[in-house]
């Protein structure tokens, strides 16, 4: 019983391990261009996006993205 616990947990930790490897270079978080979107567009509105009464999230996605 131990033994099966053991694998299950090494096993997960692998999983774990290689999917965060495989982030590719183009997902990486960008913060300057973040704060060179926010620069941009936080006086006004990017027409690329929908448009939502609470905006803040929708922001903060859109300088992420």
């Amino acid at each position: 019983m131990k033994r099966n616990i053991a694998i299950s947990l090494m096993l997960i930790c692998f999983v774990l391990i290689n999917c965060f490897n495989c982030v590719k270079v183009e997902a990486a978080y960008n913060s300057f261009g973040a704060a060179s979107y926010a620069d941009i567009w936080a006086l006004s509105r990017n027409s690329n996006y929908p448009s939502f009464d609470a905006d803040c999230t929708n922001f903060a996605s859109q300088a992420m993205h």
